[in-house]
């Protein structure tokens, strides 16, 4: 096992302990980073799928690895976060978790930061057929979700929410800004848990 690899184990370990005390239950699936890259000995991220406590089918989606590194703004270097993916279903497929994944190894590649109000251009949806291509990240809409924290290396790690929206959505954020899309999220009042086939578009 590389270096890479035991502290990857090392610090999961470390994360499914806090991710335990957040939704109270073990994840099942587990998608490993295996399944999803070549290149996963480099950055490894796995995701964990947990059953929310709700009265209609929920899952969490979460990724186990981002938070391996800081993610550093390339023109503040003073700048970095530490954060981990988050996404809500009906049902995780692993095209979703594959999404997710990738989503996540992205600004590690790159050697960039991801944070809130950052949106990313994509070439295809997770589901072929549908307008989903793109992301836009807030801070998770669950209030316990978005207030969660822990630390690695005495840095704070938190949450970030994978919202998929479509290339209009996209565009309209680049024209009137991400306040405007959320204003229409609000007045159509977009479900937190996605679904392709059953989620409103914001921008006809």
């Amino acid at each position: 096992m590389t270096p890479v690899e035991l502290r990857h184990q090392e610090l999961t370990e470390h994360r499914i302990r806090a991710y335990l005390r957040l939704f109270g239950v073990n994840p099942s699936p587990i998608y490993s980073s295996l399944r999803f890259s070549d290149e996963a000995a480099a950055h490894p991220i796995d995701v964990f799928v947990f059953t929310l406590d709700a009265e209609v089918p929920i899952v969490a989606a979460v990724t186990n690895g981002m938070s391996d590194h800081r993610l550093v703004d390339p023109a503040q270097p003073e700048v970095w976060i530490r954060r981990e993916l988050i996404q809500y279903f009906p049902v995780c497929t692993e095209l979703h978790a594959k999404r997710l994944h990738d989503m996540a190894w992205l600004p590690l590649v790159e050697h960039t930061i991801l944070d809130s109000h950052y949106s990313l251009e994509w070439q295809d949806a997770a589901l072929r057929g549908t307008p989903f291509k793109n992301a836009l990240f807030l801070d998770p809409i669950v209030p316990p979700h978005r207030d969660f924290r822990f630390s690695i290396d005495g840095d704070p790690v938190s949450l970030l929410w994978h919202v998929p929206i479509t290339d209009k959505e996209r565009a309209f954020i680049q024209e009137q800004g991400t306040n405007a899309l959320l204003e229409r999220m609000a007045e159509r009042q977009l479900p937190w848990i996605f679904d392709e086939m059953n989620r409103p578009l914001l921008v006809d």
